[in-house]
This record gives C-alpha cells, structure tokens and sequence, in this order.
C-alpha cells in the first residue's frame, strides 16, 4: 500500500525533534540562570566593581537568598519546559495515530471488499 501524508508525517516528524531541542535548551537555560542568580547574589565575585564605584556600593549581596531565587527560576523555566516538550510530543504523536488510524481504516475497507 502506498503510503499517504507525506507532508503530515514530515511534520510530525519536524514536532518531535522540535520538542527534544526545546528540552536541552530549555535545561541548559534553566542552568545558566540558576549559576547566573547565584553568581550576580554572590557579587559576581568582585566582578561588579568594574562597573563603578557608586553602583557596586547601592548593590546588595543577597548570598544564600540568592541560590534560592536561582532555584525557584530554574524549576520555573524547568516546569515550563517539560510542559511544551510534552506538548510538542503529543503533537507529534497525535499526527502519527491519526496517520495510523488512516492506513487501518483504509486495510480494513479493502480487505472487506465491495459488499454490493
């Protein structure tokens, strides 16, 4: 049997590898902000003083209170990720079950055969 959709399935297709790259990206995001916040609550390690004197001076170190709004953000930015990952798989898969339903549908009015 010839196979149908070709366009339906390149596009579920595009949605899964789409939904795995938002995935990484959006763990390697949710790593940099944490390290980020932690690093800028830190001070950013004696590296803020190069942007002048009366700024660094008005700055809070928020230490410790600093890695938990790194982790709060970073579960936050990881929640919203697995989210449209999921998203984005189930599209995927909806395509293909549909596709599936298709193909079935169609074996099983060919194998029945004209009944009239």
């Amino acid at each position: 049997m010839q196979k149908k959709y070709r366009a339906l399935r390149t596009v579920a297709r595009i949605f899964k590898v789409l939904a795995w790259i938002v995935l990484v990206l959006g763990i390697v995001v949710a790593l940099v902000y944490f390290v980020g916040a932690a690093w800028l609550g830190f001070g950013g390690m004696g590296m803020m003083r190069n942007l002048g004197g009366a700024y660094y001076r008005y700055m809070p170190r928020m230490g410790g209170s600093a890695i938990f709004i790194g982790l709060v953000g970073a579960a936050g930015i990881l929640l919203l990720t697995l989210l449209k990952f999921l998203l984005l798989l189930a599209a995927s898969d909806l395509f293909f079950v549909l596709i599936d339903i298709e193909e079935n549908t169609r074996a099983i009015a060919y194998s029945a055969g004209p009944k009239l």
